[in-house]
């Protein structure tokens, strides 16, 4: 590995302190996978990220945040557009409406009506969403049936936007991941243990993964023991040949009224910085609503606190979220921190 060298053509310094070069030289920082070459000052290719990591011990292999410019705060986000040489931001909304708790779904469920459903569908289509979270169980009804509905529905009324299969069953995955028509994301992989069964489907489909950093027992973890099992889940995803793009790390956010050591907003917020620090061009996620569960019935409260968290959860980091995207202000806010952090005055 090259250390502390100049980047030909770049005009810039390396700097990796996670593997002792000088914290102080140059203008930007960079991670450099151990296994890549950059002694051409060439930027890894989709092939070199995709080769499996050759550190156990630190997990850097591939997660590269090419030539940030100072002052760019160490929150800055997003992915090398070779084309212009600098960072482009990278934000994903997914939207939390397809769940058979909402009254609107329960109801279209309930009376056997789809007008309701695509209506739903088209207006989160036009408010730009990457995805939207699929999260049903209806009584005396085959569960896998019901998904393959609502995959094919969204299809159909919206095929730009991708299906989040919020069903955490590897089994589930197997039949639904292969009949999905565009590549779904599956919601969601706890970070331990990993399942053999779920690493399976996962290698054979390639969905994209939200990874719960929490493990089957308990979700009271702090943020080093979350950054721990992410990179126990990233090694593991990235041997399946799934590319950093493609992992969600879901920081896990707790409801306030729960508020203790390990289950803390706080803790989330230090979570989404060092994940962001460590898997920089993998995702950061939360569920927004999480925060305000068991707030009652002031939505007014409610949105003023969920807009809250997600101003400081973008500063810190975050890059994706599951929210409702038809609530004003979250949607403002959502696209104006992404304005201000971009620094081009682009939004989406």
């Amino acid at each position: 590995m090259v250390q502390g060298c100049q980047v030909p053509g770049s005009g810039y310094r390396i700097r990796c302190p996670a593997f002792g070069l000088d914290e102080g030289c140059g203008e930007s920082r960079i991670f450099l996978a151990p296994h890549l070459s950059m002694a051409e000052g060439r930027i890894p290719s989709t092939e070199d990220r995709a080769r499996p990591p050759e550190n156990a011990r630190t997990g850097y292999a591939s997660c590269i945040v090419p030539f940030i410019r100072r002052p760019m705060p160490d929150s800055y986000i997003g992915n090398l557009d070779p084309t212009v040489g600098r960072m482009v931001p990278v934000y994903r909304l997914i939207a939390q409406n397809l769940n058979s708790v909402r009254p609107d779904v329960r109801r279209a469920l309930s009376e056997n009506r789809w007008t309701p459903i695509d209506r739903l569908i088209r207006r989160l289509a036009r408010v730009g969403v990457y995805g939207i979270d699929i999260q049903l169980d209806w009584p005396g009804a085959d569960r896998v049936a019901l998904y393959e509905a609502f995959i094919r529905r969204l299809h159909e009324t919206a095929p730009e936007v991708r299906p989040v299969i919020d069903w955490p069953d590897a089994a589930a995955w197997a039949r639904l991941v292969p009949r999905c028509p565009v590549r779904p994301v599956v919601n969601s992989l706890p970070a331990h243990p990993l399942r053999p069964a779920a690493l399976d489907v996962i290698g054979q489909f390639r969905p994209e993964v939200i990874v719960l950093c929490a493990t089957e027992e308990t979700t009271r973890l702090t943020p080093a023991e979350r950054l721990e099992l992410a990179y126990e889940a990233y090694r593991a995803l990235r041997a399946c040949g799934l590319e950093d793009e493609a992992i969600y790390f879901d920081a896990v956010l707790f409801p306030l009224v729960y508020r203790r050591p390990g289950a803390d907003p706080t803790d989330t917020l230090e979570t989404i910085r060092r994940l962001r620090y460590h898997f920089p061009r993998c995702h950061v996620l939360v569920g927004l609503a999480n925060l305000t569960f068991r707030w009652g019935a002031d939505e007014r409260a409610k949105t003023v606190g969920q807009a809250t968290f997600l101003a400081m959860a973008v500063a810190a980091g975050l890059d994706a979220v599951i929210m409702d995207p038809l609530v004003p202000v979250l949607r403002r806010v959502w696209s104006s921190a992404q304005a201000i952090l971009r620094r081009d005055g682009g939004a989406t």
